[in-house]
């Protein structure tokens, strides 16, 4: 399979780009000067604050076709953490343009792949490599014979759709057991989209897609699977809007009318309807995930709590994990 071309932004596009990004320091102003101040923000580190509202006025009033014009790149994003880390870069090339951006990889005896939330339309931030980096190092000095390598799988963003992501992840793990580590060496970590993606990986090697031509056939019997798997706040892309979102729409980074037309650019590449399971589990079969000891025995999922309403397709997902893991490891306790 080929990547779509990259966007060329028309004029005006570029003009409303422009002028988006020209409001920007009357915002962090106005937030500095009243904004902070209110109810809402109370007990928010300055940066944290600007930031996020700098971020949600963006996501509100660019397009899917500007916003890749108004960030970074991940690649670019890990090389500016890790010159101010002053750390050695390391990168292994992937599949479809894809690669592995890569903190602690010497003398690795377990390796972490994560995939970064963003929609399939942000990039990767500095902050996620920050807090992956962190249990790293506090776990290499908690467990002193395991050396963690943390590799950042900088997979494509828009317009590339399904199923591209899902092979560079199998690409990835792929290149990381070649090079000597079993599954049972490997953990994945995901939030968001980037949680999405492993739930494609988990549901295509449960359900074959033959969409997916990569190959991946984990150990059966025995410590085959994966080490673990962590999914932070996955996204589920569900076609109905929940009391949870609504409730939580003005304080949620990501306005839900932005997460709605993220979901629809993405859902408009699943292209046959058995594929449409693997990124939307909610809509599945009941026991979709109920051969998953053959893949990870230790899953976790963690997700806000801001509300006392969770969003009810995230309680399905957690559901099915918790019955056909949780249930059968700890007795049902």
């Amino acid at each position: 399979m080929a990547l779509p071309p990259k966007v060329q932004l028309r004029f005006s596009e570029k003009l409303g780009l422009n002028l988006v990004l020209l409001q920007i320091p009357f915002l962090l102003l106005y937030t500095l000067l009243v904004s902070r101040w209110s109810k809402n923000n109370k007990g928010k580190p300055i940066n944290r604050l600007l930031f996020d509202r700098t971020a949600r006025f963006v996501l509100e009033n660019l397009s899917v076709r500007q916003l890749p014009a108004a960030s970074p790149t991940s690649e670019e994003m890990y090389f500016k953490w890790i010159s101010e880390q002053k750390l050695k870069p390391v990168i292994d090339k992937l599949i479809l343009d894809a690669s592995l951006m890569w903190v602690g990889k010497e003398g690795m005896n377990y390796a972490m792949i994560y995939c970064h939330g963003g929609g399939y339309i942000g990039p990767l931030s500095d902050f996620q490599i920050e807090f992956w980096h962190r249990l790293q190092v506090s776990l290499q000095s908690q467990e002193p014979g395991v050396q963690l390598g943390v590799a950042v799988l900088d997979y494509s963003l828009y317009p590339a759709g399904f199923p591209t992501q899902l092979h560079q992840l199998i690409s990835a793990i792929t290149q990381i057991i070649s090079s000597g580590l079993p599954p049972s060496h490997i953990f994945l970590a995901g939030d968001s989209a980037g949680a999405n993606i492993i739930i494609q990986l988990i549901g295509h090697l449960l359900h074959p897609s033959p969409q997916i031509t990569e190959h991946l056939e984990l150990p059966r019997g025995g410590h085959g699977g994966f080490a673990g798997i962590c999914l932070i706040s996955p996204w589920v892309l569900s076609n109905t809007e929940s009391k949870s979102e609504r409730i939580n729409d003005l304080f949620d980074l990501l306005p839900t009318k932005c997460l709605a037309n993220w979901k629809n650019v993405y859902m408009a590449s699943v292209l046959a309807p058995s594929d449409q399971f693997l990124v939307q589990p909610n809509d599945a079969m009941e026991g979709w995930f109920k051969d998953i000891q053959g893949v990870c025995s230790s899953v976790m999922i963690t997700a806000d709590n801001t509300s006392k309403n969770p969003h009810p397709m995230e309680q399905r997902v957690f559901q099915w994990f918790q019955a056909n893991i949780l249930e059968k490891k700890l007795g049902g306790n």
